[in-house]
């Protein structure tokens, strides 16, 4: 055979084998596509809120999820003469304790204590972000006939969240395979590192949730916004950043006025921004020296924002700050970025004083 035989062959085998490639993608699209529609499942990517919600009467710890997979009792009709909060957030509102232990739960049973007639609804589903917020306040929250929506913003990461690989997104909204691959290598190694807190059994304030090592890569990247904030005199990417965040607060802000109810948000700190100790133990893991981190612009920036806005909100950073260094306690599970019991107590503490200073509550009873 000549040379021109034998090119002439590869090119056929090769020709070949992308047939049977995109042949059997095309079949495996259509065979995902086809299951979903018959069997839906977050395994493969929708916009919205739902992917990580807690699936209804799960146990989490000693405590049933309620029939919409929120962590906390079914929700009741509202009563006349009750005040009622439906409270927003991520996986520090869904609640890395017990339920019986976590701030939310803790808020409420402070209030009825000092004589106000209220409810507070868990509506925290992890993994979410303050698009999720807005969207699940506007599709689910407002049913509940609230009188006050309490937003929990965690510094970790909902500052940034609304800064992700909008590319990677994009493509998985397209394709069914690879909302299936991003699944097998992104978000199930999350799920299986996340069942040790949110799995049954017997809970344990003391266990450290990752590897030491692997927490220190965690935070690494959850303490990216405290980067770009000391570098925002050399570059754009805090002001960028800020600027995506602002529009879901925004809409939050925007469908409770329209509502007529009332919003507050309380900003959660990042266990980098309270224990300059751990900070110091990042920077090392990494190589880094000097200025790299400014711990408090992105509360600062925020409280100002909400400010002009006439917007009450709640800094916790300073009040965690200053309890850990002045009695060392420990406020957040170890290696894990989830306050522990006691961290939740103080943040019901502060919470709860804060909503009667602010006046955003009715007179207690009697």
């Amino acid at each position: 055979m000549n040379e021109n035989g034998k090119r002439n062959g590869y090119i056929r085998k090769i020709f070949g084998i992308v047939i049977v490639v995109a042949v059997s993608l095309g079949g495996a699209e259509m065979f995902l596509r086809i299951y979903d529609h018959y069997h839906p499942s977050f395994i493969f990517y929708k916009p919205g809120y739902n992917p990580f919600r807690g699936k209804p009467f799960s146990k989490v710890f000693d405590f049933q999820l309620n029939s919409q997979g929120f962590n906390d009792i079914e929700f009741p009709p509202k009563k006349k003469q009750t005040f009622r909060i439906v409270a927003l957030g991520d996986s520090f509102a869904f609640g890395a304790v017990p339920h019986k232990n976590n701030y939310l739960t803790l808020l409420e049973e402070k209030l009825k204590h000092d004589g106000y007639n209220i409810e507070v609804l868990n509506m925290g589903i992890p993994k979410t972000g303050p698009q999720d917020y807005a969207d699940l306040l506007k599709e689910e929250g407002l049913t509940l006939k609230p009188d006050l929506v309490l937003v929990s913003l965690f510094m970790g990461n909902d500052f940034l969240i609304m800064s992700a690989d909008d590319t990677s997104k994009s493509l998985r909204t397209q394709s069914y395979l690879l909302s299936l691959l991003y699944y097998i290598f992104s978000i199930r190694p999350y799920i299986d590192e996340g069942a040790k807190y949110w799995g049954g059994g017997t809970y344990d304030d003391t266990a450290p949730a990752f590897e030491k090592n692997r927490f220190l890569e965690l935070e690494h990247g959850q303490a990216l916004v405290f980067r770009y904030a000391a570098e925002r005199t050399q570059n754009q990417l805090f002001d960028d950043a800020f600027s995506k965040l602002k529009s879901p607060l925004e809409e939050l802000i925007r469908i409770s006025n329209d509502a007529k109810v009332k919003i507050t948000f309380v900003i959660m700190p990042d266990k980098i921004q309270i224990e300059s100790s751990f900070a110091k133990e990042v920077e090392q893991k990494f190589g880094e020296r000097g200025n790299k981190y400014d711990f408090s612009h992105p509360d600062t920036a925020l409280m100002e924002w909400f400010g002009a806005k006439g917007t009450p909100s709640l800094d916790l950073s300073q009040m965690f700050r200053k309890t850990f260094e002045e009695t060392h306690k420990q406020l957040y599970k170890p290696n894990d970025i989830h306050w522990n019991i006691a961290g939740n107590e103080l943040a019901a503490e502060k919470i709860e004083k804060f909503l009667i200073q602010s006046s955003l509550l009715p007179a207690p009873r009697n």
